[in-house]
């Protein structure tokens, strides 16, 4: 269990933040999870949250394996390629600093990944879309799909937040799923 105060220190070290932003994240992460039962984000009123996983924590035997597919580009190439690539790095970036996992980008090693990260990139004029995908490989299922998109200067802007909104997400169901 996570008391408030605890909570707080982690996620907010050394600044003075109100009940309020802990409450936001925590509707935050219920909405990532899909929890509008609250069945795996628990409140214990007056003490702190509880995170249910849906089975029980295994001992750890090996760490979960993230492979990053280079995104597929559309549109005028010229620009979806380089925001692809940049996607990529990103990605790289974002998901190798998580614990609890290793990140191949070998295709080759692709059947030995636990979590698949795939997509397109397609840039028109001045906007920008990014369809994203994130496979659960044992399973062959899709565990999350989104699009981003983008327009004039947020264009920069789109790799590195659509590769945190990734990174969080895959995180969250490692947690759940691998303990």
């Amino acid at each position: 269990m996570g008391c408030r105060d605890s909570l707080i220190d982690q996620v907010w070290p050394g600044i003075s933040v109100s009940d309020d932003s802990l409450i936001q994240c925590i509707r935050d992460i219920r909405i990532a999870l899909e929890d509008d039962a609250r069945e795996l984000v628990k409140t214990i009123v007056g003490r702190g949250y509880i995170l249910k996983t849906q089975k029980k924590p295994m001992a750890v035997t090996h760490l979960p394996v993230i492979y990053v597919e280079p995104f597929d580009v559309a549109g005028d190439v010229t620009v979806s390629k380089p925001l692809s690539d940049e996607l990529f790095e990103a990605l790289l970036f974002r998901l190798t600093a998580r614990a609890g996992a290793s990140v191949i980008v070998d295709s080759n090693q692709k059947t030995n990944a636990t979590y698949l990260v795939s997509g397109k990139v397609t840039c028109a004029e001045d906007t920008a879309r990014i369809f994203l995908q994130i496979g659960r490989n044992a399973a062959n299922e899709i565990v999350h799909s989104d699009i981003k998109s983008a327009s004039d200067g947020q264009i920069r802007d789109l790799p590195d937040a659509v590769a945190e909104a990734v990174a969080a997400r895959v995180h969250v169901h490692m947690i759940i799923n691998d303990g």
